[in-house]
């Protein structure tokens, strides 16, 4: 076992260039944002405008906390921080030398605007900020040991980071009643905001056994994801499964923030080959080829 795994430590030392997938996924996480800026434009002004609709929080009057309150009452603070947000996460997209400075900046200020506007935030942007945090050290061309290994431990921590979603998940929902009496499914399949006529028409005529079974299979998909994603006979299905939900939340429940920021992961699990055959003789000693 020792041997095992110090030869599994000594591989992510090992210069390496990367699959098309790791790349996909790098560059889709920060179009995430680019495409979350334009799919919220028209209520920009309401979130995090002089009207903005946002609960306000008493807080300390600190530093930190009046940069915050700066982005949600002044718009001279707002507007430049959005734009230098929008132009470093559109850059970020793409590999090249140095990016990984413009994936810093990109999150950072992912992270102020995300305060600024913290009450009319779901769970999709904070998902995303963590695989952004993630993903600020990769290179597509690993040329040194030291690069090669921050490179592959922010793509074993995406990975980590996408298992631990499901499990604490899945463990919410077996406490709720509401997921264990298939209520939560059967609810979104009636409500005139989370489905359309025809769905609402089925589920008014549809045994109500079949709202749990489809609850249940959600979560035992949610609880053994780790396991599932990460052994080759059943990786296709978990995706393919995977995909399928998150589609239905896009397109009928109309969150689509939500629902790609959790297809995106999923590129990273769609092709699995040997890095180790992908190792190459760069010579280079920038980080970010």
């Amino acid at each position: 076992m020792k041997a095992r795994i110090d030869k599994y430590v000594e591989g992510l030392f090992v210069p390496y260039s990367s699959s098309w997938n790791e790349r996909t996924f790098v560059s889709l996480v920060y179009a995430w944002f680019v495409f979350f800026a334009f799919w919220n434009w028209h209520s920009v002004w309401l979130i995090w405008g002089e009207d903005s609709v946002c609960i306000r929080y008493g807080a300390g009057d600190t530093r930190l906390n009046n940069l915050v309150y700066a982005l949600m009452y002044n718009l001279k603070w707002f507007k430049p921080v959005f734009i230098v947000h929008l132009v470093v996460s559109f850059f970020s997209i793409f590999h090249f030398r140095g990016v990984f400075v413009l994936r810093g900046l990109a999150w950072l200020s992912a992270l102020w605007i995300y305060y600024a506007g913290i009450n009319a935030m779901n769970a999709g942007y904070v998902y995303m900020m963590l695989l952004m945090f993630f993903c600020i050290p990769y290179s597509s061309k690993a040329a040194k040991p030291f690069w090669a290994f921050l490179s592959r431990l922010s793509l074993l921590a995406a990975g980590i980071q996408v298992g631990l979603i499901y499990f604490y998940t899945a463990l919410y929902k077996l406490t709720s009643w509401q997921w264990l009496s298939g209520e939560a499914i059967y609810q979104t399949f009636v409500s005139d905001w989370f489905s359309n006529e025809t769905i609402r028409n089925v589920a008014q005529v549809m045994p109500y056994f079949i709202s749990v079974i489809f609850a249940y299979i959600i979560m035992l998909f949610q609880f053994t994801f780790p396991i599932i994603i990460n052994w080759k006979k059943t990786r296709k299905y978990a995706v393919i499964l995977g995909i399928s939900i998150h589609l239905y939340i896009g397109i009928f429940m109309h969150m689509w923030d939500f629902a790609l920021a959790m297809m995106v992961p999923y590129t990273l699990f769609t092709h699995r080959d040997d890095r180790r055959s992908r190792m190459t003789s760069h010579s280079d000693d920038d980080p970010m080829g």
